[in-house]
């Protein structure tokens, strides 16, 4: 996945994967090689599999799922022309295993063993793109480590901040919270939007968590809860949990349109003529509104009362979670990035979902078609 960055700057970007990358990835592949196993600078040595460790029943743990179903793709599926391989990562099984004296490492804070081996799952492996994107395989150096004393989980992870790796990809590591020690502390990321300590708290866990800056930890007791999916593939068992955490939090007292068009205000992936295009869904009637200016549970109530929604490619799209069933969906992409998420989780709630895609330049702009639009929405 793109960091927001990399979608900022596409031009940049190339020539860091380019020129920069390459350079750097032999500078630390060399200390990776040099470097002593018990040293404390150089980086990772290699990965292990958590889930083998299970299997071998060399520490506690269980397993919660095998595998999530494969989902059925829709003809001219949006995934598949994302060339993401969205609609794969199956088997993925999801589950907790108990480690002492664990040292989790860098901003992702993923565990590295007696070994110096890192974790693969706690690196979103095993796609070794997603590994190699994590800092903590890059990390050469470590500053003494901060010892934690008790029981600990984390939702940190190279993705869990932003409102999608929020609720997609960090609170789904606690629907494996039950099964764990009764006073199992949380850490969670060193600052959080007031989105991350809304849900927080309507989970009764504000008082369990640690805001956490430090990059190296010696945690006593740690229970790692596998991320329930890769990041941006078909998810229901997160879904699921979600909608059963927050649904029943939405604002009962906010009167929400039944059909709207979601603004992205200042964001990447402009709409050139958005002026024209809102011109276009105030004369059909239908509100425009930016969800960054309401509260979670005016979002819920939003998007779980809508009958029509049209958006462009964006966080916002997240709020689909609350969708139901019939709910038409019409997402509008650029060109010179296809993502297809928000297809993916429209299918786990039963949305009825389209798309269109209009030609972007580098700059990820796009001048979107009205007439077209128009069509797809009669539909």
């Amino acid at each position: 996945m793109l960091s927001p960055w990399a979608r900022r700057f596409p031009g940049l970007n190339r020539l860091r994967k380019i020129v920069l990358r390459p350079i750097c990835d032999l500078f630390v592949n060399i200390l990776r090689v040099a470097a002593p196993v018990h040293a404390r600078w150089g980086p990772p040595k290699g990965l292990y599999s958590e889930y083998e460790l299970l299997q071998q029943n060399k520490t506690a743990g269980r397993v919660f799922l095998k595998s999530q179903q494969t989902p059925l793709l829709p003809p001219h599926s949006l995934r598949e022309a994302s060339g993401m391989d969205q609609d794969k990562f199956q088997p993925w099984p999801v589950f907790w295993i108990r480690h002492d004296e664990a040292r989790l490492i860098a901003r992702s804070l993923v565990r590295l063993d007696e070994k110096k081996r890192l974790s693969l799952e706690g690196a979103f492996g095993p796609s070794m793109p997603a590994v190699k994107n994590d800092p903590a395989y890059r990390t050469c150096f470590l500053t003494p480590a901060t010892r934690l004393e008790g029981n600990w989980t984390s939702v940190v992870t190279q993705l869990c901040e932003g409102y999608y790796h929020w609720l997609m990809d960090a609170l789904p590591h606690l629907v494996m919270l039950p099964e764990l020690p009764a006073d199992t502390r949380i850490i969670v990321p060193p600052r959080l939007a007031a989105f991350q300590l809304e849900t927080l708290q309507w989970l009764n866990l504000e008082g369990r968590c640690r805001p956490t800056p430090e990059k190296h930890l010696l945690v006593e007791h740690y229970y790692f809860c596998r991320p329930t999916s890769m990041t941006g593939c078909y998810n229901p068992y997160a879904v699921e949990f979600l909608r059963r955490s927050f649904l029943h939090h939405a604002d009962e007292s906010f009167v929400s349109p039944r059909r709207f068009y979601l603004r992205r205000v200042g964001k990447i992936r402009p709409i050139i003529n958005e002026a024209e295009l809102l011109e276009f869904f105030q004369t059909r009637g239908w509100a425009i509104v930016d969800t960054e200016q309401m509260s979670l549970s005016q979002q819920i109530r939003l998007f779980s009362q809508a009958e029509m929604i049209c958006a462009p490619h964006g966080a916002g799209l997240t709020n689909l979670l609350w969708c139901q069933p019939g709910c038409k969906v019409l997402e509008l992409c650029t060109s010179s990035y296809l993502n297809g998420v928000f297809e993916g989780l429209a299918q786990c709630v039963g949305a009825n979902y389209r798309y269109l895609i209009f030609k972007g330049d580098y700059g990820l702009r796009s001048v979107v078609n009205i007439p077209e639009i128009a069509k797809a929405l009669d539909y």
